[in-house]
């Protein structure tokens, strides 16, 4: 009997995680980068904004179609100057308020993805500590007094 219950613990458990991580999800909405230098820079503000927004789905910020479905905004900007580079990103709540500002700085294009990679980490550190999670607030005032 106690190998069964075990078992349907562990079950139970294992099916019951992706509600969890699911409900810690913030949802995101990543506009264009605004792009300053390069050549093909519309290809760049599509493509920088991609990158960037996969990056954020490692860390639990899923990307979102619309701004109406977004609990924050995420907006960035590369600039380039010979072969240096900046790129800075920007996460806002769903009413406009600052929440986070992160940015990093490259010189050549074999720096571009590891500098973005670093940016997505910042970013998200500092999204995750000035965003509540939606269930956090409620937990707090159901707790008995």
């Amino acid at each position: 009997m106690g190998k069964h219950a075990v078992r349907f613990l562990l079950l139970l458990a294992v099916l019951s995680f992706p509600h969890v991580a699911k409900a810690s999800m913030i949802k995101a909405y990543f506009s264009d980068f605004a792009v300053t230098g390069p050549q093909r820079g519309e290809e760049m503000q599509r493509g920088l904004k991609a990158l960037l927004a996969s990056r954020l789905g490692d860390a639990l910020i899923l990307s979102v179609d619309t701004p109406a479905e977004a609990d924050i905004l995420v907006s960035g900007s590369y600039v380039e100057f010979g072969a240096v580079f900046s790129m800075d990103a920007v996460a806002k709540n769903s009413t406009g308020a600052f929440l986070a500002r992160a940015f990093v700085q490259g010189e050549g294009k074999g720096e571009l993805i590891p500098s973005l990679e670093m940016l997505a980490r910042d970013l998200a550190d500092q999204v995750r500590k000035a965003y509540p999670p939606p269930s956090a607030p409620q937990a707090a005032s159901s707790s008995p007094r």
